[in-house]
């Protein structure tokens, strides 16, 4: 998904997150490459036969999955190839008339039908006093 979106000359991931999560990717391969070896190793009983085929299929099972899944991965792209990415990305929106938009666009709701409040005009707006202490006076009086 990093390498088609840096591909494309999206400006979503950066190169470096692209090099650091293929690294990543390279020693977790290299633990399970590991591990499985330790797993065929393991001393079996020869009267197991279910144990040795189980540590075999575990060592090929791995071998396999690192072989075409994580050996398969795209080299990332060069910076020189980034930048040339980038401006091919930015010339065909020229070219398009479509820039990039904000995902997100408010819409102005305008209300024409259903309820709303009548008009307050001022006449009928009645002044209290906010003052407790004179509105007990004036209760008093």
């Amino acid at each position: 998904k990093m390498y088609t979106s840096l591909v494309s000359g999206e400006t979503t991931y950066l190169l470096q997150d692209l090099q650091s999560l293929r690294t990543t990717i390279a020693d977790k391969a290299q633990m399970i490459d590991t591990l499985s070896k330790k797993i065929a190793s393991l001393p079996v009983d020869p009267e197991t036969p279910k144990a040795v085929a189980l540590q075999n299929s575990i060592r090929k099972a791995t071998s396999i999955y690192i072989k075409d899944y994580l050996l398969t991965l795209p080299a990332p792209p060069t910076v020189h190839e980034l930048e040339k990415f980038k401006k091919n990305y930015l010339m065909k929106a020229v070219d398009d008339d479509i820039m990039p938009t904000p995902k997100t666009s408010i819409k102005k709701v305008t209300v024409t039908t259903g309820w709303s409040p009548a008009n307050v005009t001022n006449d009928s707006i009645v002044v209290e006093d906010d003052d407790p202490l004179l509105e007990q006076m004036n209760i008093v009086r």
